[in-house]
């Protein structure tokens, strides 16, 4: 592959990559599930599911909470999150997630 190519490439997926939000996960309204704000169904929350650490995937003080459809003081929630066990604390409202 000449050098030509091998930029070109490099420099597509940086820019096919910038411009998309990947700062706010947005799963809808989750009240609306089976099981409502508590993970019940692994199909609810799939690569996830049966995991305890969540906030590994979820970044909490960039986008948990954030979407339309919470109306909860992200900030003050990240206040309480970090005093309180982080990941545990989000298996308060949550459920255990399938980790028993």
């Amino acid at each position: 592959m000449s050098v030509s190519k091998f930029i070109f490439i490099i420099f597509f997926i940086i820019f096919t990559s910038c411009g998309q939000n990947h700062d706010l996960e947005d799963y809808g309204d989750i009240t609306q599930s089976p099981g409502g704000i508590n993970l019940t169904l692994p199909a609810e929350h799939v690569g996830g599911w049966a995991r305890s650490q969540c906030l590994v995937c979820h970044n909490a003080s960039l986008n948990i909470h954030r979407g339309k459809n919470s109306y909860i003081d992200v900030d003050e929630l990240n206040r309480v999150i970090e005093k309180n066990g982080e990941s545990k604390y989000c298996m308060k409202c949550h459920s255990p997630n399938g980790a028993n």
